[in-house]
């Protein structure tokens, strides 16, 4: 499936017995036999799904592949606890299943799947090939592929750095974007300067200081070039911010 394109149709997978079932994503070309099964697992949060998706359906784009979305949480008794401590037991009776056959590509993202990620590989005999996004911060070696950003600094021989997190956007599906911006962005100077500013999280914060000075500098790369600024908040930006 090109992540270009409309999307796909969601049907039941039959291994989501119990709970909401797995969405199915992008069946392989009919005429292929044997596509590559891969799982995209998380907590279901979009920021944090579509890292993984994104990257299983560039995947897809270079091989006949099945992906199979699974959304997972943890019973809040459990949810705090270390990684090494939690066992699929714990999972919330909503979580999809996670039951064999077992996918040939496991590709999560997010705390919550690393205690699933570490030993999927185990409980599949090692059919499995294990990919995990972003910085896991735990158990680096455990993984069969770490696809981390960069800036996390993150070194090993299981580590490919990318600039930035692995998402869905493709020069197919701008293309079908643009026209509907055509005749906002017609009368504003080229190039277009286009930049998305984030917000607080638990781990980083955006105080108004950060702010000005992102402002600053944003303001300074516009002014070098001569064009336009397209300006993007996320929901997380605080309004002070929004406001430089």
């Amino acid at each position: 499936m090109e992540v270009g394109a409309p999307r796909p149709n969601v049907s039941p997978s039959p291994s989501g017995e119990g709970g909401r079932a797995s969405d199915r994503v992008g069946a392989a070309p009919q005429g292929r036999s044997n596509p590559l099964s891969i799982w995209v697992v998380s907590d279901g949060r979009a920021g944090i799904e579509n890292q993984a998706l994104g990257l299983a359906e560039a995947v897809q784009r270079l091989t006949p592949a099945d992906i199979a979305v699974k959304r997972i949480r943890w019973r809040p008794l459990f949810d705090r606890l270390p990684s090494a401590w939690k066992t699929s037991a714990m999972l919330d009776p909503s979580s999809d299943k996670l039951t064999p056959p077992w996918p040939d590509l496991w590709i999560a993202t997010g705390r919550a799947t690393l205690p699933l990620s570490v030993r999927v590989a185990r409980w599949s005999g090692g059919r499995t090939f294990v990919v995990q996004t972003q910085d896991p911060r735990w158990a680096l070696g455990r993984f069969g592929m770490v696809v981390a950003p960069a800036h996390d600094g993150l070194s090993g021989d299981n580590v490919f750095e990318i600039t930035g997190s692995p998402h869905r956007i493709t020069p197919a599906r701008l293309a079908e974007a643009a026209p509907a911006f055509a005749d906002r962005l017609a009368g504003l100077p080229h190039p277009h300067v286009a930049v998305l500013v984030g917000g607080r999280s638990k781990a980083f914060d955006l105080p108004d200081a950060h702010a000005a000075a992102l402002a600053d500098q944003i303001a300074r790369a516009v002014d070098a070039v001569g064009g336009s600024l397209l300006l993007t908040f996320s929901r997380r930006t605080p309004e002070a911010a929004r406001a430089r």
